[in-house]
């Protein structure tokens, strides 16, 4: 079970490092073809992982043929915490939380119906909630990158250390 873990967190890792050196050259092409002038003032690094962030939804609402919103609420509403269920039942050998967080979902979208008004309504509400750390010094750039990205990393670090060893 231990190697089966170590297994699939390596294929996980390369496929992540896959996905960023292809992005790097991606966009790297982009940058020469359409000779767009690098800036001389570096942006601070919690800038660049935002509009980094934002990229990659954009392009993955185009491949699925979504729009922004719809990509944004799957991703962090509905494919981050179901991960994290998985990961928690894998640990606790038990299987209720995926389950019970499928179920809500369906039954979300059983009274919804519609999941673009849905999704739009929950992205509206989600940038007003990072919009409220605002009143303790922070911007919108910098909560997203905390709280969309940073606190999921550490999340998943914990689940994954829980469910390796």
């Amino acid at each position: 079970m231990i190697v089966f873990g170590y297994i699939l967190m390596g294929l996980f890792c390369l496929i992540m490092l896959y996905v960023i050196v292809v992005q790097f050259l991606v966009s790297e092409a982009i940058k020469n073809r359409f000779a767009i002038p690098r800036s001389s003032k570096k942006q601070p690094f919690d800038v660049q992982i935002f509009f980094w962030v934002v990229r990659e939804l954009k392009m993955l609402a185009k491949f699925l043929n979504l729009n922004y919103f719809e990509v944004n609420i799957l991703v962090y509403y509905i494919l981050v915490p179901l991960s994290w269920c998985f990961l928690l039942d894998w640990y606790l050998e038990i299987h209720y939380f995926t389950v019970g967080f499928v179920l809500l979902w369906i039954c979300v979208l059983f009274i919804y119906r519609d999941f673009a008004r849905l999704s739009k309504r929950m992205y509206k509400k989600s940038v007003g909630f990072l919009l409220l750390f605002n009143r303790f010094g922070s911007n919108y750039l910098l909560s997203s990158v905390v709280i969309c990205v940073g606190i999921p990393l550490v999340v998943y670090g914990v689940l994954v250390n829980l469910v390796l060893f």
